[in-house]
């Protein structure tokens, strides 16, 4: 049960992902509320950076999220998922820190300290200038540590941009190991991030399975929108086989499509987000003979 949530939670859209990692981080920040109070100070540089670091960890903790054939094959998928909301929640507690210490330093109390938790309104806290202290201007001034803390912050947002393709790329190349993960997985991955037209795209780049079934053989597949357009070819002379114009024919094929596709397990997804699968049978000759479009509705879903 825990897997299969993990899996599910996995598999969601980018943005979920990251609202879901930010109601932990809210979380975290009350948690650090309730139970600190503190009379520290801080400036805009150090402040900045240590918003950069935060980021960084934010983005490297995905590296939980990417399903590696370990954790799938020894049931692990769910601990690394708990382990990946704890470091939001970590991140959020941090965040709460450095924001009451930056607050502190502009109105003397932590009454803006939320603003850090509410996007845009967060930016206040980078670019308002603190109250004059002397001891801890001067000595930022002294040593140039407000420069040193841009420029590394800017090397730190660098790493965050580049942590997160990197872990994007890996967890691709993950669900997309052959005979390691259901085929689905990364149908859902790629539905989930990209839409349902890219995922058909997706599915249809590549060479085309034969799937030799009997005297059936898929000759070709496509993308046109949500739909997907698969040719088969009736490999048989046997007119009971390919007469386009007996009913009976018709509607069997049809009837056998439909369970077939319907069964296809890597389908549902697409079927479950709008898809069409046109499947399109025809003989030697290239004659169309039965034409079927499956949607969700057809199977239930």
């Amino acid at each position: 049960m825990t897997e299969e949530l993990a899996i599910s939670f996995i598999l969601r859209s980018e943005w979920q992902i990251w609202a879901t990692a930010f109601l932990l981080a809210a979380l975290g920040g009350a948690i650090s509320a309730l139970l600190f109070i503190s009379n520290a100070r801080m400036t805009r540089a150090a402040y900045f950076l240590g918003n950069c670091v935060i980021l960084l960890v934010a983005a490297l903790s995905k590296a939980l999220l990417v399903p590696t054939h370990g954790a799938f094959e020894k049931g692990h998928l769910g601990a690394w998922l708990v382990l990946w909301g704890l470091v939001q929640v970590g991140c959020g507690f941090a965040l709460w820190r450095l924001a009451l210490a930056r607050s502190r330093h502009v109105l003397g109390h932590c009454g803006l300290a939320v603003l850090a938790f509410i996007p845009l309104a967060n930016l206040w806290l980078f670019f308002v200038p603190g109250q004059e202290e002397p001891g801890l201007v001067r000595r930022e001034r002294a040593f140039g540590l407000a420069a040193i803390r841009v420029v590394v912050g800017g090397i730190v947002i660098g790493a965050t941009l580049g942590a997160t393709m990197a872990i994007d790329v890996w967890k691709r190349s993950a669900l997309a190991t052959p005979g390691v993960f259901p085929f689905g997985m990364l149908v859902q991955f790629v539905l989930n991030r990209d839409g349902l037209e890219s995922t058909i795209k997706l599915i249809t780049s590549g060479p085309v399975n034969p799937e030799d079934s009997g005297s059936i053989r898929r000759l070709s597949h496509a993308a046109n929108g949500t739909e997907l357009q698969r040719v088969n070819l009736i490999n048989s002379d046997d007119p009971r086989l390919i007469d386009p114009a007996d009913p009976e024919l018709v509607k069997a094929i049809s009837g056998a499509v439909q369970t077939r596709v319907c069964e296809e397990e890597d389908l549902i997804p697409l079927l479950k987000a709008g898809a069409t699968v046109k499947e399109t049978y025809q003989d030697r000759a290239g004659r169309s003979v039965a034409v079927v479009a499956v949607k969700a509705g057809d199977c239930g879903l």
